[in-house]
Parts: C-alpha cells; sequence; structure tokens
C-alpha cells in the first residue's frame, strides 16, 4: 500500500513534537514521550492525518504521589491522531487491555507510616499496646502478643480510597488481587511496628 504513514514525508512525527513543544500535556503527553516512545501506524479512517500509538503508564492506585512517583500504574498501548491541518490531537483508542504493575512495598509504607506503637508496662507488670492513630490498645503478654495486636489495628482496612482512578480495570481480576496483597503486607509492616514498639521498652527497661 503506498499510501502508508511512513512513506509519505508531509506526515511524520515531527509535526506532532513540534506541537506538544507549545501545549505540553495534553492528554499527559509531551514532546519526548512522543519523540522516544511513539510509532507511525497506518490508518486510513483519519486521512491526512497522523496516526500514532505508544505505551503509556499512568498512576491507578494509591495516594496520588508526586510527577514521576508512582506505586501502582496501569500500562496500555494507545491510540493517538493528531490532524496537522486543524493542529488537533485526539486520543482515538486504547489497543488491547490495559495491566496494572504494582510496587505493593511502596504503597504498603504509604499506607502505614502513619501508624505510631508504643508499649508501655506498669507498675504492677501489666504491658499496654498501643495505636496513637487509632486509639486501639491491648494488654499484650509477649513479642507475639504485640505483632498479633498490630495486625489486627489494619485487619479491616478497606482501601476504598486507593481507587482515585483504574482506567478500566475494573475493582475486581487484577486490582483485587493487588489490593489483597497490599492488605497482607500492610498487616505485616502494623506487626513488625508493634514488635518494634515491644523490644524499645524491653530495651528501655534493661
Amino acid at each position: 500500500m503506498s499510501n502508508s504513514r511512513n512513506e509519505n514525508p508531509k506526515l511524520n512525527l515531527d509535526q506532532v513534537i513540534d506541537y506538544l513543544s507549545n501545549n505540553p500535556n495534553e492528554h499527559g503527553l509531551t514532546a519526548e514521550k512522543v519523540r522516544r516512545r511513539a510509532t507511525i501506524v497506518d490508518y486510513d479512517e483519519w486521512p491526512g492525518c497522523i496516526v500514532f500509538e505508544m505505551e503509556r503508564h499512568q498512576p491507578a492506585l494509591g495516594p496520588n504521589r508526586p510527577k514521576g512517583d508512582m506505586a501502582a500504574w496501569a500500562v496500555a498501548r494507545r491510540r493517538y491522531v493528531f490532524d496537522p491541518a486543524q493542529r488537533e490531537l485526539h486520543e482515538a483508542a486504547v489497543i488491547g487491555k490495559s495491566t496494572l504493575d504494582c510496587d505493593i512495598g511502596g504503597l504498603a509504607i504509604t499506607e502505614t507510616e502513619r501508624l505510631a506503637f508504643s508499649c508501655t508496662r506498669s507498675e504492677d507488670g501489666r504491658v499496654i499496646c498501643e495505636e496513637a492513630c487509632s486509639n486501639a490498645k491491648r494488654e499484650v503478654f509477649s513479642r507475639e502478643d504485640a505483632e498479633v495486636f498490630g495486625r489486627s489495628v489494619v485487619k479491616d482496612w478497606t482501601f476504598e480510597g486507593l481507587f482515585f482512578e483504574t482506567y478500566g480495570l475494573g475493582l475486581g481480576g487484577q486490582v483485587g488481587e493487588a489490593v489483597g496483597e497490599l492488605h497482607e503486607e500492610c498487616e505485616n509492616l502494623a506487626g513488625e511496628a508493634a514488635v518494634t514498639a515491644w523490644d524499645d521498652m524491653e530495651e528501655e527497661a534493661g
């Protein structure tokens, strides 16, 4: 076919790059992203337009972190159409299904970093383990008890606040599995924090 976008010198990514240099972050794109990742494709539905595809990584779960710092992201190949005559850029389609990549450990640290455990031994020898943010407390008798208490503090967390954007992934499947793993890791970290509080108490006493 003679009308391949790659064979037409009038239709090339340089025009898209030039446009994005003056209109950065339209559809979340930048000139540099297009330069490094985009590929022109044949598509006759938009004659005279530049059709290109590229893989996009967009934040999907968790607290909205600083730009460039994503703990969980949806990965998808997306198709864009640029009309050089009208100087307009449109997102046309998602190619295939989005997939989810997660730094479960990083998300869990973010979710649990506000927890503050302490263990206090009274004059009669009783030990109270307490978590300041939730005001939860329990009498514990060993490091193991402290760990069980720590895990219980986050056991009923629902993580509803994580779903600020899922890009069509849905709340089951990949997202559900990721949230399940996150819940388990948060319990682990909370248990470790409570054990550390027990060890700090013993060290101070001894």
